[in-house]
Order: structure tokens, then C-alpha cells, then sequence
């Protein structure tokens, strides 16, 4: 899409923010492609972004908008978004976000703009931010987190995988390799999960298991999707029948998107 045609888009105000957590090897990646099918939900690929640069850029003023983008631009996987300098500067330029909450939330906006959807929330799918859900609540006070938890055993035999596989990816994860290091992460990552979603009070979180997305039933992505979703929706269902072909083929997308830069930073 060319930067001016983002002026077209004249909407409502998006509603608050999906945040979706995990521990590794979790499940969150076939979510987050599940949830970017609904015809109202937008969840670019993964980038850390909106925290990396809160310190930097929490005490807003519109003349930083050039080195935030600037920022964006060589932040690590942000290639894999696809949105260009150009674009971002336009949309910026023409939205004028008035603190750093939504300057950030727009980026997510104008990934979503940029692909011709129309959509009433954006969200995000991040292992990094496990440790930092009270900054995203601090920024985004009536986002909602999803909690997906897969079987302790499944995530170490998937560690055990990526380790036999030799997985050459610049983004691929840091992972341990000894079952026990395995058990000891999977059940410190949870716990931390829990603890910080609980401090945030009832009604902001759901906790979702991994199997359930998996299973020949819709009923994963019906109670993922209860809160302000539409479970109807034919295309988060029909993502179901067929979710590794699906995530296999976006994660090549997302793949050759990212060998096509370099990015530094984040």
C-alpha cells in the first residue's frame, strides 16, 4: 500500500490491546497466526519494541518522532513487519499521537493499515515481555493477556528438537538443553506469567492450554476469542483444521522478510 493511502482510513478508536504470553515452544506463534486470521484482530510478528524504547521516549513530545522512527526501523525483527519509513513517518505525521502509549500503538495500527485490514484491535505476541507485564499495563492499562500453557514434557522434547535441528535463524531463541534447565524454565516462566497477571486484578487475563488448540474440537479458540471476539468467525476456525501447514508457511514468509535486512539494536 503507498503512505498516502493510509489517509483513507478514518475509524473509530481501536479497542484495547491483546497481549499474548508463554513460555518457548508454548504454542504462542500458532496463536498469534490463529488470532491474525479474525477479521478484527491484527498481530504483526514479534518485536519488543513499545518496552525497549519506553525509557527512552516515555517523556513524549511530537519533535522525537523522527529518531523513534529511526529507532523502529533498526530494532531487532522489526524487518520481519514489512513497513516501510516512509510509511510509518506518513502515518505518524498524519495520526500526531500525543504520548509515547499511543505512538507505540500506532505502529501496530499501521502494520495492520498498511496490509488493507480493517480491524478493531491490535496484538501482540511476545516471550521477552514475561517479564515485563507491568510496563505494558502501565502503557496499555486495559489491555487484555492471553496465557497459553503447554505440557511441560511437549516443551522439552520441542526444546530437545530445535537442539537436534540446529535451527540457523539470527532469531531463533536461546534455549537450554538439559531436561532439568528445561523443567526449571518452563515452571519459573509460568509462575512468573501467573504472578503478574494475577496482580493485575480479575477480568484482564485467560489462561489457555496449548492441547486444546490442537484438538480436533473448536473449542480452544471459542474461549480465547469469548472476551470481545467473535468465535463465529469462519477463518480463526478454519485455521484450526490446518494450523502447522499455516504457521510452517508464515514462518517462511517471516523468514525471507528478515534475510533481506540487517537489523541491529533492541
Amino acid at each position: 500500500m503507498e503512505a498516502t493511502d493510509l489517509a483513507a482510513y478514518r475509524l473509530p478508536p481501536l479497542k484495547p490491546p491483546i497481549f499474548i504470553l508463554g513460555n518457548p515452544r508454548s504454542g504462542t506463534t500458532m496463536l498469534r497466526l490463529m488470532l491474525t486470521c479474525h477479521r478484527e484482530i491484527v498481530v504483526p510478528p514479534e518485536c519488543g519494541f513499545a518496552v525497549w524504547f519506553y525509557d527512552a521516549y516515555r517523556d513524549w513530545n511530537p519533535s522525537r518522532t523522527a529518531a523513534f522512527v529511526d529507532d523502529l526501523m533498526g530494532a531487532r525483527k522489526f524487518c520481519t513487519w514489512g513497513v516501510s519509513r516512509d510509511e510509518l513517518t506518513d502515518f505518524f505525521a498524519r495520526r500526531l499521537p500525543t504520548s509515547y502509549a499511543e505512538a507505540a500503538a500506532l505502529v501496530y495500527e499501521c502494520y495492520g493499515r498498511c496490509r488493507g485490514r480493517r480491524f478493531s484491535r491490535w496484538g501482540d505476541k511476545n516471550n521477552f515481555h514475561i517479564d515485563h507485564i507491568d510496563t505494558l499495563d502501565e502503557l496499555f492499562p486495559r489491555s487484555f493477556f492471553v496465557h497459553i500453557v503447554r505440557d511441560g514434557r511437549s516443551v522439552a522434547c520441542s526444546y530437545q528438537q530445535m537442539h537436534a535441528e540446529a535451527f540457523e535463524s539470527r532469531f531463533a531463541p536461546q534455549l537450554p538443553s538439559k531436561i532439568a534447565d528445561v523443567a526449571a524454565e518452563w515452571r519459573g516462566n509460568n509462575e512468573k506469567i501467573d504472578a503478574g497477571l494475577a496482580a493485575l486484578g480479575p477480568g484482564r487475563s485467560h489462561r489457555l492450554r496449548f492441547e486444546d488448540l490442537v484438538c480436533d474440537r473448536p473449542t480452544g479458540p471459542v474461549r480465547c476469542t469469548r472476551r470481545g471476539f467473535r468465535p463465529e468467525d469462519a477463518r480463526i476456525l478454519a485455521f484450526q483444521c490446518e494450523p502447522r501447514a499455516r504457521a510452517r508457511r508464515a514462518h517462511v514468509v517471516e523468514e525471507e522478510n528478515a534475510a533481506a535486512a540487517d537489523p541491529v539494536g533492541g
